[in-house]
């Protein structure tokens, strides 16, 4: 079995786990957090979504813009999850402004790149933007009185890190993934999801895929027309954008309402917290190697 060994005698994986803020701790940490990692780390936001840009300013961090250009067309055949399927082309999106940042910045700086994915499911199936009048009201139709699902992947990529953070599992996100390393409960091997995840692309990263139930209001045709004709539903997800004109068709949401939009603010902190917070060595004393073994 594969473990992970400290060379720090006073620093064991189980006392790393309780360096990381709890949920009850998150916004606050956040809050003060949120002042000084600029000075650590440039933030990217690897999305065109204006709605993701400005749910990201609500936690306070400056945050350049660069979209990925990656195709988001695999195969939805070939997951067998809807939350599989989302942090792939998440995953998807992260690798491809990885490769095209610098190993290292001239200030000093890593960067640090967020990338999400939403999808919404009705009947086992996703779906994901209509692409044209047609296709939009049959999505509404088959949306209409029932309750669906929104899953949204998100991923934090640190380019060239190479240290090792452990986190418990996060008990809010339907899945929560440290990829380059091993879980720190579960003790599981090297975690991949989707081509590609783990130091041959330039960083580590983390994700989480959370999950929202949405119910609609049994919808007329007429009502499903005049929507369409707001053009409002052509680069949604499912058709529909919660935060605006689409919210009139919404009878209620059981879950994160900004996960819906787009980006879970508070998974994303958690997240970004268990990622960019000061070193082991910074906080426990110093430490130089992490090396994995087979035991």
């Amino acid at each position: 079995s594969r473990w992970l060994k400290l060379i720090q005698p006073s620093v064991t994986i189980a006392n790393a786990c309780l360096l990381v803020p709890s949920a009850r701790a998150m916004a606050a940490s956040m809050l003060r957090e949120a002042q000084m990692l600029p000075e650590r780390f440039r933030f990217l936001l690897a999305s065109a979504s204006p709605r993701r840009r400005e749910l990201l300013a609500l936690l306070g961090l400056p945050f350049d813009v660069m979209t990925s250009g990656f195709a988001e067309d695999l195969d939805t055949s070939s997951f067998s999850t809807p939350a599989e399927y989302v942090r792939a082309t998440a995953t998807g999106k992260c690798e491809a402004v990885l490769e095209t940042l610098p190993e290292r910045r001239s200030d000093g700086r890593q960067d640090v790149v967020i990338c999400a994915d939403t999808v919404l499911t009705v009947d086992g199936n996703i779906l994901e933007k209509p692409v044209d009048d047609g296709h939009a009201r049959a999505m509404l139709r088959s949306l209409s009185g029932r309750t669906h699902e929104v899953f949204t992947a998100i991923i934090v990529a640190v380019k060239g890190r190479r240290d090792i953070r452990c986190s418990p599992p996060d008990e809010g996100a339907l899945t929560s993934e440290l990829h380059g390393c091993a879980d720190t409960i579960k003790m599981a091997t090297l975690s991949r999801q989707g081509p590609g995840v783990g130091p041959e692309v330039g960083g580590w990263f983390r994700s989480s895929v959370e999950r929202t139930e949405v119910t609609f209001s049994e919808l007329s045709d007429e009502e499903i027309d005049a929507y369409i004709e707001t053009r409002e539903p052509f680069d949604k997800a499912g058709g529909y954008g919660i935060q605006s004109k689409g919210s009139l068709l919404v009878k209620g949401i059981n879950g994160d309402y900004f996960n819906v939009v787009g980006l879970p603010i508070a998974g994303l902190a958690k997240l970004l917290l268990a990622e960019l917070s000061p070193p082991l060595g910074e906080q426990a004393g110093r430490w130089t190697t992490i090396e994995a073994a087979e035991g």
